[in-house]
């Protein structure tokens, strides 16, 4: 489901979109160290925060990347690229709070999971 995300976690290398390499602060650098790894040109994902799930909708004429937030119970909107961002969690105690989280492109917002 998040193949190309999971692809650049396994390779911080290799853009997760037009399958360029990056350099990654060195060559003898220990993936263990690195906190953001670039996975294109612009984009980052943080190892240590979690990876979300984002279905892609458009809202008010703007296509925009939704994800659940399990700690607020509710849906979180957030530019339409994989890698890292902060949270718009509103519970401070959330794991989501200190490290942000991840976006790994889960499909249109049709296609997400429902409750019941």
């Amino acid at each position: 489901m998040y193949t190309s995300l999971l692809t650049s976690l396994a390779n911080p290398r290799q853009s997760s979109r037009q399958g360029v390499a990056i350099p990654v602060a060195g060559e003898r650098i220990k993936l263990e160290q690195v906190v953001k790894v670039p996975i294109d040109e612009v984009a980052v994902i943080d190892l240590e925060a979690p990876v979300l799930g984002a279905y892609e909708a458009k809202y008010r004429g703007v296509v925009r990347w939704f994800v659940w937030c399990k700690h607020c119970q509710t849906w979180h909107d957030h530019g339409p690229a994989e890698g890292h961002r902060i949270a718009h969690c509103l519970d401070r105690t959330s794991s989501y709070w200190r490290n942000g989280y991840n976006l790994a492109y889960a499909g249109k917002w049709r296609d997400r999971p429902r409750a019941g």
